[in-house]
């Protein structure tokens, strides 16, 4: 399964960039990784052979919020935008039980940090 998401200013520094935000504070979020695990998430590795893809697409766009709650800015909607989709089709398409339920935890969090309640209720 590989999907691409492609939009105006998604640069693969800041997909890096993301990846890596959301590493140094997946513990704070309720996230235990592996060392394996990060190593898949830091490389951004989608193949499913060590992390669901969907945990992957999660950490970028759970990446991208911090990085702007971080900076106070709104700079990367569009990316956080196609982020969200890529985390919604990945998360319909996976059958992991672990994996579905970390991501609805994060998604939980994420919603309740750009303060859409009901949104962040229903996860």
């Amino acid at each position: 399964m590989r999907i691409l998401f492609f939009c105006p200013g998604f640069t693969h520094d800041f997909v890096i960039l993301s990846r890596m935000t959301f590493l140094a504070h997946h513990a704070q979020l309720g996230i235990s990784l592996p060392e394996p695990k990060v190593r898949a998430v830091m490389a951004g590795d989608i193949s499913g052979s060590v992390v669901d893809p969907v945990l992957i697409y999660t950490a970028q766009l759970m990446g991208c919020r911090l990085w702007q709650q971080q900076r106070r800015t709104a700079t990367c909607n569009p990316i956080e935008v196609m982020q969200l989709e890529a985390v919604r089709q990945t998360l319909a398409m996976t059958s992991n039980a672990v994996a579905r339920l970390q991501v609805r935890c994060i998604l939980a969090i994420y919603f309740w940090l750009k303060r859409e309640m009901s949104e962040g209720r229903d996860q």
